[in-house]
This record gives structure tokens, sequence and C-alpha cells, in this order.
């Protein structure tokens, strides 16, 4: 807590704590830091809503603005615009398939090559097949199981030219 480096007396930062605690640039950034003359009791605030007090959504909108003055719209898939990603979330969809369709797109979907980049220990072949590693890939659209789901769907012609 902040009030553990200011002096009991009040006004002034405690020297030998800092030093302690801290090194050298840091201590000096903190000295920088003015004090009141009458102690003040410590409070959390939050910058990015007028009460002052953290909620999700103010987080969710500080990230959207930032990523969106580096240039990117929600995500890092560098090949799906703005556009590509107001129809998605504008969908006659479930939520539920919105919600999965993006983190397909963002490579979210934990698969056994997902985990093992991870450092989880996994079986790296594909649990449904055992034929390869499964990848985001081999799950949806190379696996034999798969594929005979996209056949017995009657959407196979969605996916054709892919691998």
């Amino acid at each position: 807590m902040v009030a553990e480096v200011i002096s009991p007396e009040g006004g002034r930062w405690c020297d030998w704590k800092l030093s302690h605690w801290f090194d050298p640039p840091t201590c000096k950034a903190i000295k920088a830091i003015p004090l009141p003359r009458l102690p003040v009791e410590d409070k959390l605030i939050w910058h990015n809503t007028p009460e002052g007090i953290f909620i999700v959504k103010s987080a969710y909108h500080l990230a959207v603005t930032l990523d969106r003055r580096k240039g990117r719209w929600w995500s890092e898939v560098s090949w799906m615009d703005k556009a590509s990603w107001i129809r998605l979330w504008e969908a006659n969809l479930p939520p539920k398939l919105k919600v999965f369709v993006w983190k397909i797109l963002n490579r979210m979907i934990p698969t056994t090559e997902a985990l093992i980049a991870k450092d989880v220990l996994v079986l790296p072949r594909c649990p449904v097949c055992w034929a390869e590693s499964e990848t985001l890939e081999h799950l949806f659209l190379s696996c034999p199981v798969a594929r005979a789901l996209w056949d017995y769907s009657g959407l196979a012609s969605l996916g054709e030219g892919l691998p």
C-alpha cells in the first residue's frame, strides 16, 4: 500500500523504505510524485467511468478504443476487415454460434496443437481419428469424421475449394 512508503509524519516519502523495496530509477520516479501535506486515506479510482468504479464494460471499451488506435478491429485476424466483423456480429445467428465462430477465427479453440503450444501435456494426435495432429483445419475440415459430418449435413458444398 502507498501509505507504507510515506513518512509517519506525512508529507514526504520514507527514503529508506523506498530504497529497500525499489531500484534507484523507480525510487526517483516515486519521489517525483507530490504528496499531500496532511494524511489522506488511499482509495482505488478507475478513470474510465464517471463514478471512478471499475466495471468490465468500461475495460472492454478501453481495449477496443486502444485497438482501433492501432488500426485493429476487435481482433488480431489480419484478413478480417471491419465490415466482415460487423456482418458476423449483426448476423441473425444465436449468440453462442457467433462467439464460437469468433473463437475459431481468432484461433481460440483448444485443439491439441494449441494446448501443446501452451505446454499442456496431451497426446499430439486428433482424439477422434488419431490420423494426424489436431489443428483447427483438421478438426473442422480434413478429419474424416468432420468430412463425413459435412457430407451428411448437406453443407459440404459450402466448403468446396478448402483443403
